[in-house]
């Protein structure tokens, strides 16, 4: 029958969108009660649908079967290809398994009856490769959420496959992983990962828009991998996964910067990842927070620039070649243990690259006196130093 009804209030975004890409749309379902008749509801999109018993091919059991008739611009939705591109980007770790029809070319060693024809006796068959085509479905969605189990459930070798399989990191082994909840307003699984070495896409434009670090996922579905606000631009280098229980499929930024949602995600995702940051910094291996400062130690001085938030604590973390270091690096705190008594200011100068900064008179006038004189060799370096105008009790002065 017809009725004015608002389809999307019945049945949901989700379901609605079918009719992007189709003209109609024909739902077949059949009750797991015994001895139940098979129903067919249709509906071309306006406010009406018929609903009617169905005679086409019986379920087996009990289900549901969805018919969409595509319209001639969605044509490409008839591809497998196409099919496995979406679900493997939004559904690939959707719980219940997804498959595709799709047809499969193997090939086989078969004889060769025309090059066997006069073939001696006793002697080996000659063979030729030939193509089997068969049609079936494939599972698509064969890798595991990790994030849901507990953290003592999962190995270091699963934590890397999964890095290296989600983000398309091959080669690439991470410095460092978190795997944590939230809970309380929100509720969240999350695990979050510092590369090895710094991204393709970033290593062109350190804050890429197409760079896609952080997945938003809403029970295991993928939302969105471009919510700027989900972590401060200054981390634009973690990866990983936020997959949320309570937000509904269809969340937008509007939706979550009106509940204040993102803004819960910011701050812990911001914490655990300086907790890395610091975990790799005081590992024996000093190595790994060399590697990680090439890397990723312009981020941390964008985030002392922009983070007035997190100041305090990225500012620790930085590096600096020094009068006294040498090839080495050298932190703000091993500057003071070296400090000469009674001295009460900590020495810098900005020059465009180590040699320079060395050569520079003032520098070295400051050096002769027995001081030591951070090197401030990058363009950056300038604009970061001017929101360190102390640290502890220090002031810190340009020579």
């Amino acid at each position: 029958g017809k009725a004015d009804v608002n389809l999307i209030g019945q049945f949901g975004v989700g379901f609605y969108s079918a009719y992007l890409v189709a003209d109609k749309v024909e739902v077949v379902t059949k009750s797991m009660q015994a001895d139940s008749p098979q129903y067919k509801w249709t509906s071309d999109a306006s406010s009406s649908y018929t609903i009617s018993e169905d005679n086409s091919d019986p379920i087996e059991g009990s289900g549901t079967r969805l018919i969409l008739h595509l319209k001639d611009d969605a044509l490409e939705y008839m591809e497998s290809a196409k099919l496995e591109e979406l679900l493997q980007h939004y559904s690939e770790f959707v719980e219940f398994p997804i498959s595709v029809w799709k047809e499969k070319t193997e090939y086989k060693q078969v004889p060769d009856e025309e090059a066997n024809k006069d073939l001696p006796e006793g002697e080996e068959p000659k063979m030729k490769t030939v193509p089997e085509t068969s049609e079936d479905y494939e599972l698509m969605n064969t890798n595991k959420p990790i994030w849901l189990r507990t953290p003592n459930e999962v190995t270091e070798e699963e934590y890397k496959d999964f890095y290296q399989s989600a983000f398309r990191a091959t080669y690439d082994e991470p410095l460092a992983h978190t795997h944590f909840s939230l809970e309380g307003q929100i509720e969240c699984k999350s695990i979050l990962y510092i590369p090895g070495m710094l991204p393709f896409e970033l290593s062109k434009d350190m804050f890429d828009e197409d760079a896609k670090n952080i997945r938003l996922y809403v029970k295991r579905v993928f939302i969105n991998d471009k919510f700027d606000d989900i972590v401060p631009r200054w981390l634009k280098f973690v990866r990983g996964v936020v997959d949320s229980q309570d937000l509904p499929l269809n969340v937008s930024r509007e939706i979550l910067q009106k509940s204040k949602v993102l803004s819960i995600i910011n701050k812990r995702l911001v914490r655990k990842s300086l907790d890395m940051i610091k975990d790799i910094e005081s590992d024996e291996d000093e190595s790994k927070y060399i590697m990680f400062w090439n890397n990723f130690g312009k981020y941390l001085k964008v985030g002392v620039i922009e983070d007035r938030r997190n100041k305090d604590d990225i500012v620790p973390l930085l590096r600096f070649f020094t009068s006294s270091s040498g090839e080495e690096y050298a932190s703000l705190d091993q500057y003071i243990e070296n400090m000469k008594e009674n001295q009460k200011q900590i020495f810098y100068v900005t020059a465009d690259g180590k040699e320079k900064a060395q050569m520079s008179p003032a520098a070295e006038k400051v050096r002769s006196r027995g001081y030591e004189v951070l090197y401030l060799t990058e363009p950056i370096d300038e604009i970061m130093i001017e929101n360190v105008p102390d640290y502890k009790e220090f002031k810190l002065v340009d020579v």
